[in-house]
C-alpha cells in the first residue's frame, strides 16, 4: 500500500486547473501544483491497474482507520451510499463485505473509481435513487465547496438524504470548514434541521473537528 501526502500549499489553494488561472501565485505554490497534477495523473493509472495508493492525511486516516471501520463493524449497516469518487476512495468499498455499497459521482470519467454498484449523477438528486430501498448509512464527504456549491444545492442534497435513509439511518457529513468554501453554514441548513444530531461512540461527540490546514469536521446526524 503507498500513501501520499498532499502538497505544502495553503488552505485557499483549489488543487485543480482552473486554480491555476492568472498570474501573481507564489511560485513555490505554482511549483507544488505543477508537482501535485503530475503525481495524481500517476496515481489515477495506478489504482485503475489495482494499485493500492491512500491519501496521507490526518483526515483520511481518521476516515479510513476509525469511523469506516467502525460503521462496517455495525451489522445493522446493509446498505451504504459513499457521496463522491476519486483515485483514493477506490478501496472503500471492500471496507464493507457482504454489503451493498453504493457510490455516486456527477463526473463520469471517475466510474472507474466507484463501487460495482455506481450511480452518476449530482447529489442534488440523491432523493431520486433510494425511495424503494432506503439506505443505513450516507456518507458525504468533501462535496461540500467542492461541487453543492449554492445554498440550494446544499439544501436539496441533504433532504434527499432524509428521504433515502430508513429510520435510524445515519449521515456522515465531512466538510472542510473554510468558510469562503461553504455556500450555507450548516447550522442554518435548514435540510439538517429534520435531522438529529447523533453522537459517534469511537468520538464521544456529534462533531469532531481535525486540527489541519482544512480544518476538516466530521459531523454525524441520525434519522428519526
Amino acid at each position: 500500500m503507498t500513501k501520499t501526502k498532499l502538497p505544502n500549499v495553503s488552505p485557499n489553494v483549489c488543487l485543480s486547473w482552473s486554480w491555476f488561472k492568472g498570474w501573481g501565485r507564489p511560485i513555490t505554490e505554482c511549483l507544488a501544483f505543477i508537482r501535485w497534477r503530475v503525481r495524481i495523473f500517476v496515481y489515477r493509472w495506478a489504482v485503475r491497474l489495482g494499485i493500492d495508493i491512500r491519501l496521507n492525511e490526518d483526515d483520511r486516516r481518521i476516515l479510513e482507520k476509525i469511523i469506516l471501520p467502525s460503521f462496517a463493524a455495525d451489522d445493522g449497516i446493509r446498505n451504504v451510499l459513499f457521496v463522491g469518487c476519486d483515485w483514493y476512495t477506490k478501496f472503500y468499498p471492500r471496507m464493507f463485505p457482504g454489503r451493498k455499497f453504493w457510490t455516486l459521482e456527477i463526473d463520469p470519467r471517475k466510474r472507474v473509481y466507484g463501487s460495482k454498484l455506481h450511480i452518476v449523477d449530482s447529489a442534488v438528486n440523491i432523493g431520486n435513487h433510494f425511495l424503494s430501498e432506503p439506505l443505513d448509512l450516507i456518507v458525504c464527504n468533501g462535496v461540500l465547496g467542492y461541487g453543492l456549491d449554492s445554498r440550494d444545492d446544499v439544501e436539496k442534497a441533504f433532504a434527499g438524504c432524509f428521504a433515502s435513509l430508513r429510520t435510524g439511518g445515519v449521515l456522515l457529513v465531512g466538510w472542510d470548514d473554510i468558510r469562503t468554501q461553504l455556500a450555507v453554514p450548516l447550522d442554518q441548513c435548514e435540510s439538517l434541521k429534520f435531522f438529529r444530531q447523533h453522537v459517534f461512540p469511537p468520538f464521544g461527540a456529534w462533531r469532531t473537528l481535525i486540527p489541519n490546514r482544512f480544518r476538516k469536521t466530521y459531523d454525524f446526524y441520525i434519522k428519526e
